[in-house]
């Protein structure tokens, strides 16, 4: 047995002793730091289709440049930064590297279950495990599994109501204390005439990250570049610095 399918068998065990997945069918997604499994669910899961994320183990991980990511985190918070997991975290040693990891993955959970509960278009989070995330599967209103948004081609209209629709709720990502910092039309899933929002395992909190402006500028330039495509849309840097100033300012859009 590889080695990946022995890392594969032991992310899904948790999955399968709890009766949510039947059958593990293919990958439909592998990057850096995960991949993406179409999964069969039962019964208790409530889905008959899911996706399982399985991160990678620590020697085929890439979190090379996430320090601009993990400023100001809940864990480098506590006890002011000098818990024994903060320094470690900080020194980049190996047992921080392993808590690093683990944040990776329950960062993203807590992330999902938050942006689910108050109505984000972001797949429904299903159950967790130490290196695994199993989630709603997202299709394409044909019974495939959805794309990137980055391979739809989209009306005028429909560009330009899409950049609307994502810039509101990158904004409403604020005022729940989220911002995705990596947003693009890669990690955006194009379900027809709908879409969903993925990938949050990098995602800071605007209030304690000092990169926060910049990474809101990034998104939403991001997905502007791929909306303008199609339509004529708001200057995307406009519309990044008068969200900021509306959240720094406490106004509710």
């Amino acid at each position: 047995m590889s080695t990946d399918i022995a890392d594969l068998d032991a992310s899904i065990a948790p999955f399968i002793d709890l009766d949510l997945i039947s059958e593990v069918c293919e990958p439909i997604k592998s990057g850096k730091e995960a991949t993406v499994y179409r999964c069969r669910g039962t019964a208790a899961s409530g889905h008959e289709q899911l996706a399982l994320k399985v991160y990678r183990t620590r020697a085929h991980r890439s979190f090379k440049n996430d320090a601009r990511y993990r400023e100001g985190s809940l864990l480098s918070r506590i006890g002011g930064g000098s818990t024994r997991a903060a320094r470690a975290l900080r020194n980049g040693s190996r047992f921080g590297r392993s808590v690093q990891e683990a944040t990776w993955t329950a960062r993203e959970w807590e992330v999902l279950r938050r942006l689910h509960a108050a109505g984000l278009r972001v797949p429904e989070p299903v159950h967790v495990a130490d290196s695994a995330i199993l989630m709603e599967l997202c299709d394409d209103g044909k019974g495939g599994v959805a794309r990137p948004l980055a391979s739809a081609r989209l009306s005028p209209q429909l560009a330009s109501s899409l950049f609307e629709a994502l810039c509101a709720d990158v904004e409403q990502m604020l005022w729940l204390d989220v911002l995705h910092a990596d947003l693009s039309p890669y990690n955006i899933l194009w379900c027809g005439h709908a879409y969903r929002i993925i990938d949050f395992p990098q995602s800071v909190d605007p209030r304690f990250n000092g990169n926060a402006l910049s990474f809101l500028q990034r998104d939403v330039e991001n997905v502007g570049r791929f909306c303008a495509r199609f339509a004529e849309v708001p200057d995307p840097n406009t519309v990044a610095l008068e969200m900021w100033s509306r959240f720094q300012n406490g106004e509710r859009p």
